[in-house]
């Protein structure tokens, strides 16, 4: 699945331009049960596999809970660097690659 174009940011990673977001408003789950805050990733010309980060905290606007941190750039960023070590092929259309954020 593409993510859309409009609320998307652009990134740009060892010269190559991602496309990436996190869900404007959280689904039921993540409002009223601390689920983690979830952002995704794509190839910003030709996008394939999707690149789906699990931060381990929870999002600003939930029902329960403190937020800890804000999804940054510099933290899209550094997932996409660990995701391609990991084996992501972003340029393939393959299903969507998970990867649970670990601080380094």
């Amino acid at each position: 699945m593409a993510i859309p174009k409009t609320g998307s940011r652009k990134i740009i990673v060892d010269d190559i331009k991602y496309r990436w977001t996190v869900r404007k408003r959280p689904t039921y789950t993540q409002a009223v049960m601390e689920s983690n805050i979830q952002a995704a990733v794509e190839l910003y010309e030709e996008p394939g596999s999707v690149l789906s980060i699990n931060f381990p905290w929870v999002r600003y606007d939930s029902f329960i809970g403190i937020p800890q941190e804000p999804v940054t750039p510099k933290l899209i960023e550094q997932s996409v660097r660990t995701a391609l070590q990991k084996g992501w092929l972003p340029e393939k259309k393959e299903s969507a690659f998970t990867l649970d954020y670990e601080k380094e």
